[in-house]
């Protein structure tokens, strides 16, 4: 059901109003197996949006993102991230055209880059290992 939920995500300036859609750029070390990376949760349900953010500093954590603004004609996003202490983020995105992918701008510990999440289709598929 949830593959359903992501495959109607046609275009970005037309986000649909329900369904669970997932960004990630997550990857394993190939020497140690670590996870690196990413993960975006967006939840469009009828109770309203939330969107659920994973990222590593050594070991996975999960924090459900503050102050979501999404617009879905344009297909822009922002929102707050306060994660452990002190540890605070304002991240800000585009989603693609065709909604297969969410470049973002303020991730935690990789604030000055711009990251590009991929949307995740299949979740039985293998993480990749990281690039070089």
């Amino acid at each position: 059901m949830l593959l359903c939920f992501c495959n109607s995500l046609a275009s970005a300036k037309d986000i649909p109003r329900y369904g669970i859609f997932v960004y990630s750029d997550f990857c394993t070390s190939s020497i140690s197996g670590d996870l690196y990376g990413n993960r975006i949760t967006l939840r469009r349900l009828i109770d309203g949006d939330t969107l659920i953010y994973e990222y590593t500093d050594g070991s996975t954590h999960v924090v459900v993102a503050d102050n979501l603004m999404l617009d879905p004609k344009s297909g822009k996003i922002n929102f707050e991230v306060h994660a452990q202490e002190n540890l605070n983020a304002i991240v800000s995105g585009q989603f693609s055209n065709d909604g297969g992918s969410l470049t973002a701008h303020g991730m935690l510990f990789n604030e000055m880059a711009t990251v590009t999440l991929k949307l995740t289709m299949n979740f039985s598929t293998p993480i990749k290992n990281c690039k070089k």
